[in-house]
């Protein structure tokens, strides 16, 4: 669990080092990354199993 919440928080990048606020998702590229940790396991799966090459939305 805790490697998760340094690859979310290293995904959006937000401005305080202690929270993500949704502001910061809105305004980062990974925000499908994001929410597909918690909301579609699946994508997310297939996100991390994957070469890069392809955008899984």
């Amino acid at each position: 669990m805790i490697s998760m919440n340094f690859q979310l928080f290293d995904a959006i990048r937000p401005r305080s080092t202690t929270f993500i606020t949704l502001s910061d998702i809105k305004r980062s590229q990974m925000s499908t990354y994001f929410f597909n940790n918690f909301i579609n396991w699946l994508r997310y799966f297939l996100q991390e199993t994957s070469e890069g090459n392809e955008r899984v939305v």
